[in-house]
């Protein structure tokens, strides 16, 4: 079976819509048929590593209990390493970087999962890589952040985050997160 180049860019086109509807289970749809008869396609494989990766993590926490606590969220978090899914995501999207090296979203994609997993090197390897190819990306510039901010430093993990919010000031989580750290350092003035 093969589809043609604007079938290509329909299906990841309608695969990335879907992704950022967050409707997972339905993108995964479009980068499947995309992927079977272009496996070598960055986008396709980034799109299925992300769709595999986010209902994994959905999976795992629609079948825990309602009304977890922060600290439970993130241990069921913790828990999505030991799924084969996580390892197929990794595997599309190190295919994806070895065929598109410069692959934005690959690269970042690749730094989240291995901070979930807490294989810092690797995560700082392709959060830096993600950097390189757009300093200006403030969703790196958030994962680059929480990297600084697990590996302790503290003063470069607010680095980041107030990067991250001079470009996307409406975001939510960077908000979140630059709490946390003020918190965490004791500094209630600008932790709310």
């Amino acid at each position: 079976m093969s589809i043609n180049t604007n079938h290509l860019e329909s299906g990841v086109g309608l695969g990335n819509l879907l992704l950022q509807k967050e409707e997972y289970k339905r993108a995964i749809k479009y980068f499947t048929f995309c992927l079977k008869s272009h496996p070598e396609n960055s986008d396709v494989l980034y799109g299925t590593a992300v769709c595999k990766f986010r209902i994994s993590l959905m999976n795992r926490l629609d079948s825990s209990k309602v009304g977890l606590s922060v600290q439970e969220e993130e241990e069921l978090k913790e828990q999505i390493r030991i799924q084969p899914e996580v390892q197929a995501s990794i595997n599309f999207l190190k295919q994806s970087v070895q065929q598109t090296p410069n692959h934005l979203n690959s690269q970042r994609m690749l730094g989240e999962i291995y901070l979930r997993l807490k294989n810092y090197d690797k995560s700082q390897q392709h959060l830096r890589k993600a950097l390189q190819i757009n300093p200006e990306d403030p969703e790196t510039l958030i994962w680059m952040g929480k990297y600084m901010h697990v590996t302790k430093d503290n003063k470069a993990s607010l680095k980041y985050f107030k990067q991250a919010k001079e470009l996307a000031p409406k975001d939510s989580r960077i908000l979140r997160a630059m709490g946390r750290v003020y918190y965490e350092i004791n500094d209630f003035e600008n932790s709310e």
